[in-house]
């Protein structure tokens, strides 16, 4: 734990000279320091993406990196394949992107590895990433621990933390990313991937349990998680918000599984709740649209009119044109307001026009 100092930015095209910007100073920060285990570009960043998600989770902060919510320091040190011994390491400090993260390691192992090839040693120092260019800068050489020249502060006394109070927070963690994308999986049978697009929206995934919890049928849970993903991530993902209330989404969700109202215009009545109108059933029932025309009684007659009327048509289906279908299950559904089901208006078609 520390606070942070304040921020350098070192002028750019060869000018020597650096501004020191304090309006962050002050800032508490929370530093996390990993072993060397990782041994790629792409698990760097999958570890930052893991933690940056727990960080969010637990409401310590937004995790974004770009407005410096978080960054990484990312240090690097190479060996002879075989070996165990990590040779010098270099420290490559504030990436502020997850491209720069890899972009900045996969260059340094690179670099690192062609100053091996030519003979030379590799020069522990700290290193700044240049995107504009694709390369490191040296910083500062030679940082070890007496370079920081340590000392014991004598105003700070020794902070002492109760080990109840520890396992009394212990208690207060909420559900964590990855527990969180299994419980998805295995109570509501989402898949993997779109139980991961959930745990990386937390918003999104406490929106889709109310949803399923109002509509209290748990069969329904992967219908409402396709709505979701389908119709409204693209409006959260733009605004940051959740237009549509969680009970208009589930009544919207029963009001199609019970049969009162096709896809076609349930799509139709949901354009109007992400319009901010509210109460589906009010709505398709103001609009006419309640209640779904059977596959056989007055949906046949107006099928075998249809097929009357277009004598042309038909002679084009049966000598096996058959994308003319498209024009009589466009014709049923725009007489019957989108009502009837159209497959089954296709069926009925296809074995009346034998």
């Amino acid at each position: 734990m520390e606070e942070d100092s304040g921020k350098n930015m070192h002028a750019d095209d060869g000018a020597n000279f650096s501004l020191v910007d304090f309006n962050r100073a002050g800032v508490p920060l929370v530093e996390i320091v990993s072993e060397p285990v990782m041994h790629s570009a792409a698990e760097a960043v999958a570890y930052l993406k893991a933690l940056r998600q727990i960080l969010r989770t637990l409401g310590i902060c937004d995790g974004n990196l770009e407005e410096g919510s978080m960054r990484c320091d990312a240090n690097v040190s190479i060996r002879l394949r075989g070996t165990t011994k990590l040779g010098t390491r270099t420290e490559m400090k504030n990436l502020n992107s997850f491209k720069a993260v890899s972009d900045a390691i996969e260059y340094e192992i690179e670099r690192q590895a062609a100053v091996l090839d030519d003979g030379r040693g590799v020069m522990q120092a700290t290193l700044l990433w240049d995107p504009a260019h694709g390369q490191t800068k040296v910083l500062r050489t030679k940082e070890e621990a007496e370079d920081y020249r340590y000392f014991p502060e004598p105003d700070l006394p020794p902070l002492a933390i109760p080990a109840e109070w520890i396992e009394s927070l212990r208690g207060q963690v909420p559900e964590l990313p990855l527990a969180l994308k299994d419980r998805l999986i295995s109570q509501h049978q989402l898949t993997p991937y779109d139980a991961e697009i959930f745990m990386n929206n937390l918003e999104v995934a406490h929106y889709f349990e109310s949803c399923v919890n109002l509509a209290d049928q748990p069969g329904l849970a992967k219908k409402v998680a396709n709505w979701i993903l389908t119709e409204l991530m693209g409006t959260f993902r733009d605004t940051g918000r959740i237009p549509v209330r969680a009970c208009d989404l589930a009544a919207l969700v029963l009001l199609v599984e019970g049969g009162e109202l096709t896809g076609r215009n349930a799509k139709d009545i949901f354009a109007r709740l992400l319009a901010g109108e509210q109460n589906p059933r009010e709505l398709a029932a103001n609009l006419g649209l309640l209640g779904s025309v059977a596959a056989d009684g007055e949906l046949e007659t107006l099928c075998r009119r249809l097929i009357d009327d277009n004598p042309a048509q038909v002679e084009k289906y049966r000598k096996g044109k058959t994308n003319v279908m498209g024009f009589f299950v466009g014709e049923v559904m725009k007489a019957t307001r989108g009502k009837a089901d159209a497959a089954a208006v296709t069926e009925l078609l296809k074995n009346l026009l034998k």
